[in-house]
């Protein structure tokens, strides 16, 4: 199942999602930023994954998941969202891999946004 890991560095990659809370280094926190899908930033029936503790750990903020759930235009209040993020898929009942063009269409907006894709 693939997925789009996106770091703290500004930083995106295509990766192999096996255990989510392995990439996001904590427990998991679903995210269905309702910004996100009205910006046109996140695609219907995607939605990210963060460590739900990142926060409270100190993980640095992620431009891009704040970007998602705050939208294009933000609220008064910014809410941020700290530490790597994973975009993926989901179904009525479970979490599934991105398409390629879903992939595709992440990655041009991440390279709009000046974030670096990298390799393993």
């Amino acid at each position: 199942m693939k997925g789009l890991l996106i770091t703290t560095k500004d930083k995106f990659k295509i990766v192999e999602v096996d255990k989510l809370e392995t990439l996001v280094d904590g427990n998991i926190e679903v995210v269905r930023p309702t910004a996100g899908y009205t910006d046109k930033l996140l695609l219907k029936d995607n939605i990210f994954v963060c460590d739900e503790e990142g926060h409270c750990k100190e993980k640095k903020n992620n431009y891009f998941g704040t970007l998602l759930y705050n939208g294009l235009y933000g609220p008064k209040t910014i809410y941020p969202i700290a530490g790597d993020i994973v975009i993926i898929g989901e179904t009525e009942e479970d979490f599934r891999g991105l398409t390629e063009d879903e992939i595709s269409y992440y990655t041009q907006i991440l390279r709009l946004l000046r974030l670096k894709e990298v390799g393993d």
